[in-house]
């Protein structure tokens, strides 16, 4: 639902859904181990704020961690289709 949101509303040109995480965090002080669903969008540095702020809204956790990693280079082509894929 999040990735098809994002997608929906040019937030993101795509976004891969990686299953079968686990993740081992400290919260409130206990341990904790959970199995959880990665999403990789790709995105714009104008568009991110708005994905970050539909993402937070509709996430369960009460701290869904929500960060972006640039991108120092990549096919032209395919940097081209992401601006693209934000701006029709």
């Amino acid at each position: 639902m999040l990735a098809r949101e994002a997608v929906e509303q040019k937030l993101a040109a795509c976004v891969n859904i990686i299953p079968g995480l686990t993740s081992i965090f400290k919260w409130e002080g206990v341990i904790e181990s959970e199995t959880e669903v990665l999403l990789l969008a790709k995105t714009s540095r104008d568009a991110y704020g708005a994905l970050e702020n539909l993402w937070k809204s509709r996430h369960p956790y009460e701290l869904p961690e929500v960060v972006a990693v640039s991108i120092e280079t990549g096919s032209e082509a395919y940097l081209q289709w992401i601006e693209q894929a934000l701006t029709r």
